[in-house]
């Protein structure tokens, strides 16, 4: 399995990726990636083959709506896990429908 994390806490990142090998989700076999930005993301996105793809919607250099407009299911066949530090669950869900 082949994972991208876009976010640009690395603390996050690593604590994300802990989790997921001491789940055993992730397995040696696998492949964690992340990117800090949206465009280094989608750079990534351009040569490699992902399973699944993790995006914090609050990143430097894209907002929500931004975000998940350039992350479209029409593009990329993967599965998109949506993260947010932010508080205001409503305005996220209205963002994601």
């Amino acid at each position: 399995m082949n994972i991208l994390m876009i976010e640009d806490s690395k603390l996050f990142v690593n604590i994300i990726k802990r989790g997921l090998v001491n789940s055993s989700f992730l397995l040696p076999t696998d492949t964690f990636h992340s990117e800090p930005t949206l465009q280094k993301g989608l750079d990534f996105l351009k040569s490699h083959e992902v399973d699944i793809i993790i995006v914090d919607i609050a990143l430097p250099d894209s907002k929500s709506e931004e975000s998940l407009n350039k992350l479209n299911p029409k593009n990329y066949k993967a599965p998109i896990i949506i993260i947010s530090e932010i508080a205001n669950i409503a305005a996220e869900k209205q963002t994601i429908e």
